[in-house]
């Protein structure tokens, strides 16, 4: 037979994931195995994996609260330091919040999670010590946040109280960081379709806490100083733990949306989902009569259009929301000689309702009401 055909089965391609609610943690338990990143569905994944509480207590309750809380997927892992360990999550694991608990918190802390999530396109999660309860002690824990890189991240507190481990007799409620509620409450918030949406409030109340810092209940005017430190607190709210703040510790700037949290979020999933698209014409002919360009601009338009659909862009139209730019100004006979293909994408990105203010009139019966 002249001819002979063979064929063979191989793995799926696994993809970049588009998701961005991952949670990726450094741990510190050597049961998994020095060098390993574990991919988690549960605690009991984890477990199986040769974590265990014993091995490493913060990483195994920041778990356990993070999927009791409405987590969907966790990155564990384990290196020679934080540095080490963070190399590990590759770009195949796509984005995600990063988070750090068995490390001290403070600015050195803090600085390595920013400068790794804007090398990554990740989000850091900061949390503040535990023993930080009091407004002026996380005020100060804010302060510390590095300013360089602090769009890709936000600091929250205080730590939260939980059940004691499930099946342990006599056990004692424990304290986790508060970033592995705030991971969750993400995930509950990106499960609806909008990854510009703030996961906090009462929209998002928590499932699993029993408690929240210190005895005290945080008063509004603490939450506001906090929040204007750049903190966002976790604190008991009309009967409801909930998240009140979304933002990071950069100054409120109209010209500047990164000051809030939920727009860094909404950049990273535009990143993960332009990477998608990119690769998708990876070595296609650029021909003479603009056909690649034109496709390439129709993917990257579908991507913000499904953003401005669910109200993560901002405009009426969708003229006044984004505009994706492949013509001459960016694709020329020089660059397409090297083989290059070019896209410019502008989006404007819708902010959350910090602050509302509703304004009360009491009209005699002798007045009359403003008519519509």
């Amino acid at each position: 037979m002249p001819v002979e055909i063979q064929t063979s089965t191989q793995p799926p391609a696994s993809g970049v994931p588009g998701s961005i609610d991952t949670l990726f943690a450094v741990g510190e338990d050597t049961g998994l195995g020095s060098g390993t990143v574990t991919l988690c569905r549960s605690v009991n994944d984890y477990i199986a994996a040769g974590g265990s509480r014993a091995g490493d207590p913060a990483t195994f309750d920041g778990l356990d609260n993070f999927f009791r809380e409405g987590g969907k997927r966790a990155q564990v892992a384990v290196g020679a330091d934080v540095d080490a360990a963070l190399a590990l999550f590759t770009q195949e694991m796509g984005g995600g919040q990063v988070v750090a608990w068995g490390e001290t918190p403070g600015a050195a802390t803090a600085g390595k999670l920013l400068d790794f999530a804007e090398q990554t396109s990740r989000y850091a999660l900061i949390d503040v010590a535990a023993t930080d309860d009091t407004t002026a002690e996380m005020q100060a824990a804010a302060g510390a946040v590095p300013d360089t890189n602090n769009d890709y991240g936000l600091i929250t507190g205080p730590w939260v109280t939980i059940p004691a481990p499930s099946g342990v007799l006599g056990g004692s409620a424990r304290q986790v960081p508060a970033s592995s509620t705030v991971a969750a409450l993400i995930a509950r918030a990106d499960s609806l379709g909008n990854p510009n949406r703030a996961p906090a409030g009462r929209d998002f109340p928590l499932q699993y806490a029993t408690g929240v810092g210190g005895a005290a209940v945080m008063s509004d005017q603490d939450a506001t100083t906090l929040r204007n430190a750049g903190l966002n607190p976790l604190r008991r709210k009309l009967g409801l733990y909930v998240l009140d703040g979304f933002q990071t510790t950069r100054p409120l700037d109209p010209d500047d949306p990164f000051w809030q949290a939920n727009c860094g979020r909404a950049r990273m999933w535009l990143q993960w989902q332009s990477l998608i698209v990119g690769y998708g014409y990876e070595y296609k002919t650029i021909d003479g009569k603009h056909h690649l360009e034109r496709a390439l601009q129709s993917d990257l338009e579908a991507v913000c259009a499904s953003l401005y659909a669910v109200d993560g862009l901002f405009g009426e139209s969708p003229q006044d929301a984004y505009h994706v730019e492949v013509g001459v100004s960016v694709n020329n006979l020089d660059t397409i000689a090297q083989g290059e293909l070019h896209a410019t994408v502008e989006a404007r990105l819708s902010v959350h309702a910090r602050t509302i203010i509703i304004n009360l009139v009491s009209v005699p019966v002798t007045g009359q009401v403003t008519v519509a």
